[in-house]
């Protein structure tokens, strides 16, 4: 039987995926970055990352997911990037639960913001994709929009807008390339 030869310095490394988000965040910000690898062993120098971490806004279990933003918050995180975000209200009441837990979130919170091109898309997002939760009405605007394009980008605006002063930033995430959609919500968001 062939065994394991370490081929670094550190035999304690793997190529397995064994670290959860909170540890890896832990990793890097109490040990890389202060010129130690996993073990404790000194590094050549210390490494200089900034580290972020994902939140969703709207989660089905919202004290599980305040709970783990703040142990990401305590870890060291340095800004936090929500999943795309339809649902201002249920935002706002996550937000809210937070604080009333932990109190205000220690790091920037940049909000997601994907805009939707048509009702397909709204669809797929809402039935598919773990953690996204598309609110009927919008649904329903994109399903009877005539230009479903310009509906998406409207319903992306409003939620930014609604959304603007509860957190520190904004992110928009092109939806399969449509880089043009983008754009034109860029454009919307800062006139």
């Amino acid at each position: 039987m062939h065994q394991y030869q370490p081929t670094s310095r550190h035999p304690d490394s793997s190529d397995e995926y064994d670290v959860a988000p909170t540890g890896l965040i832990k990793l890097i910000t109490e040990h890389m970055n202060a010129g130690l690898d996993q073990s404790g062993a000194s590094l050549d120098q210390p490494t200089s990352f900034t580290v972020g971490a994902a939140t969703s806004l709207t989660p089905t279990d919202i004290d599980r997911e305040a709970a783990l933003l703040h142990k990401k918050a305590r870890f060291g995180v340095d800004f936090v990037l929500t999943q795309p975000c339809f649902d201002a209200a249920g935002a706002r009441r996550f937000l809210a639960h937070y604080r009333a837990e932990f109190g205000t979130v220690p790091v920037p919170v940049l909000l997601g913001i994907q805009p939707l091109y048509n009702s397909r898309n709204a669809e797929f997002l809402h039935n598919e994709v773990p953690g996204i939760s598309i609110p009927r009405h919008y649904r329903e605007r994109m399903r009877d929009a005539n230009d479903p394009a310009a509906v998406g980008l409207a319903i992306a605006n409003e939620i930014a807008t609604e959304l603007r002063d509860d957190v520190q930033g904004v992110y928009v995430i092109p939806a399969f390339g449509r880089y043009d959609l983008a754009a034109d919500l860029l454009d919307t968001l800062n006139a």
